[in-house]
């Protein structure tokens, strides 16, 4: 058997091949081409995603939208008052105050009033910080002395929770400050419910709707009493006709507080403490008896030895 020369072998191999694979390429370059108008003509089929500028802008649109809401919620929160403070001395003041305490409005109900907040500006302070301006402008006035020294505290809010919160922290701060700077008073304190009628009255004669609804419960019980004179009284100045009268107003309050009481009351839980200090009257004999004996027998021990 001959064997086959290399060029014999190459010649087989590419004869096999050029069978194989058939010549298509004239074919392919008659083929008509098509040209794409853009570049998507290798994405057909696929789904592609655009972000244009009106997206972002629609987002941070919704973003300062929803800022905005925040903002306004907070800043109507902030305005808006959810309680209100009478303070009736002669001068009739009313406080308006936020959830935060922080005073909302303040307003006069007659001249005196009028006198004492004269040159203050009390919005979005703190309500102690208007207290404590309020008090000291009546002393300055001379409407609040110790012969003149009582005050009526009246809160109003509709959640009474924080309604029995207000009335024991004002009441508070105003009997250490009436403390402060006259050092004797009484503070008189009680928590009401405005309707029209009480408006009226206060806008009437006045005074705040807190001491008008004090003389309201007054002459209801008390029909001889005129409204229209104990509204032009001072709150001292009532106190003192009330005594006249045999009438206790703690009867017709929520509180009753005096400096003077309160001095006592000090007084007698320090001689408490003092007496709890001293040892019992009881037990002292006893312990002094037991000394002595203990000296006795010591005595009777060493008496053999100096006889001897």
């Amino acid at each position: 058997m001959s064997k086959f020369s290399n060029e014999k072998v190459e010649d087989q191999i590419r004869h096999a091949v050029s069978q194989i694979t058939p010549d298509q390429a004239n074919e392919l370059w008659e083929q008509p081409v098509e040209l794409a108008s853009s570049s998507d003509w290798f994405l057909d089929g696929t789904a592609v995603k655009r972000r244009s500028g009106n997206h972002v802008l629609k987002t941070v649109t919704a973003i300062a939208a929803c800022f905005l809401i925040c903002v306004m919620s907070f800043m109507t929160l902030y305005m808006r008052a959810d309680a209100a403070i009478y303070l009736d001395v002669n001068p009739s003041i009313e406080l308006q105050i936020n959830r935060f305490d922080r005073v909302v409005s303040a307003q006069a109900s007659n001249a005196d009033g009028q006198a004492v907040l004269a040159g203050m500006n009390l919005k979005n302070t703190d309500v102690d910080v208007a207290l404590n301006a309020i008090l000291g402008s009546m002393v300055k006035h001379g409407y609040l002395t110790e012969a003149s020294g009582t005050i009526l505290v009246s809160v109003e809010c509709s959640n009474q929770k924080r309604a029995d919160s207000l009335k024991l922290e004002i009441s508070s701060q105003v009997e250490q400050e009436i403390g402060s700077l006259i050092h004797t008073g009484t503070v008189l304190s009680q928590e009401i419910e405005t309707d029209d009628m009480l408006e009226d009255l206060a806008e009437k004669h006045q005074i705040t709707e807190g001491k008008a609804a004090l003389i309201q419960k007054l002459v209801s019980k008390y029909p001889d009493m005129d409204y229209e004179y104990l509204a032009s009284l001072s709150m001292s100045e009532l106190m003192n006709v009330l005594e006249q009268e045999d009438i206790d107003i703690a009867d017709h309050l929520d509180d009753l507080f005096d400096e003077d009481d309160l001095d006592g009351d000090l007084e007698t839980t320090n001689e408490d403490q003092d007496d709890d200090d001293q040892p019992d009257s009881d037990e002292s004999p006893d312990a002094d008896d037991d000394l002595e004996s203990d000296d006795d027998d010591k005595q009777d021990d060493h008496s053999p030895n100096d006889n001897d």
